[in-house]
């Protein structure tokens, strides 16, 4: 029996080139576009890792790698991957098969981020403020752009974090927090009226019918009774945002309710 020759090698690969690449593959997955915009962002960016592997089976066909390439196209610019041809055709069905690392699982590896606690929610309290800020709720912001925030910003998204940690028992999403960094990135952290705030929603107490921090407890915990995934998080964003600009506006609310469609001027500070 005559077994193929593994070769593995480090090329640049053109967006020319990753269209070619794409154009020999026989079976090609379903490609998920907001990966291939993650992708593309952060080859735009310079973000991107060479040590990744595209790999061509032993007939030339791309039997991994349709994501990134498709990234290359879409970003138009050259980006160096590993390259490995002559994978037998009969170990084709084995690759790829694991399950994929979290932005958490990621970030473990960043060197100042490798001890922080609750790191995978914090990841994803990240990613939620990265969508806000970018303007696009559909946008999928790369491990790299996620890790640099963390870095930058650890004391706002600990503090962040500790208001979604307060909210949870009520049914409160991880877009509480996203909503809190908003918040205490614009007035600092440690502000006295942010904490008398936090204070009057976790706990319920000296608050009554007509205070925002009524209203928002009462919204965050029908909205956990309801609200599903991404949705419930941007839901839980509008809400926190709205509850605080009227408490800091001193303005009397029973209800809160979002509109059908939240538009990204409804989240502004």
């Amino acid at each position: 029996m005559n077994e193929s020759k593994l070769s593995v090698s480090l090329r640049r690969i053109t967006p020319k080139e990753a269209d070619r690449y794409l154009q020999t593959s026989e079976r090609n997955r379903t490609i998920n576009r907001a990966r291939v915009l993650r992708y593309a962002n952060d080859m735009r960016a310079g973000r991107w890792s060479a040590a990744t592997m595209l790999i061509i089976d032993d007939q030339g066909h791309m039997v991994d790698g349709h994501h990134r390439m498709s990234a290359v196209v879409e970003a138009g610019v050259p980006v160096e991957m590993c390259v490995l041809t002559g994978l037998p055709k009969r170990s084709v069905p084995y690759i790829d098969t694991g399950r994929p690392r979290s932005a958490g699982d990621m970030l473990a590896f960043v060197e100042g981020l490798d001890g922080v606690g609750q790191l995978k929610n914090k990841a994803v309290l990240a990613r939620i403020v990265l969508k806000v800020r970018s303007g696009n709720f559909g946008s999928m912001p790369g491990y790299d752009e996620i890790a640099d925030f963390m870095l930058s910003n650890r004391a706002t998204v600990d503090e962040a974090y500790s208001f979604y940690s307060a909210l949870k028992p009520l049914g409160g999403s991880l877009g509480t927090g996203a909503a809190a960094f908003l918040i205490i990135d614009k007035i600092g952290v440690g502000n006295a009226v942010f904490s008398r705030f936090s204070e009057q929603v976790a706990t319920g107490e000296m608050i009554k019918s007509g205070m925002p921090t009524f209203a928002l407890r009462n919204a965050i915990f029908a909205n956990g009774k309801t609200g599903r995934g991404g949705t419930r998080q941007v839901d839980d964003v509008y809400y926190v945002l709205k509850a605080w600009k009227c408490f800091v506006e001193g303005t009397a609310t029973q209800f809160l309710r979002r509109p059908k469609v939240v538009q990204m001027s409804d989240l502004a500070i």
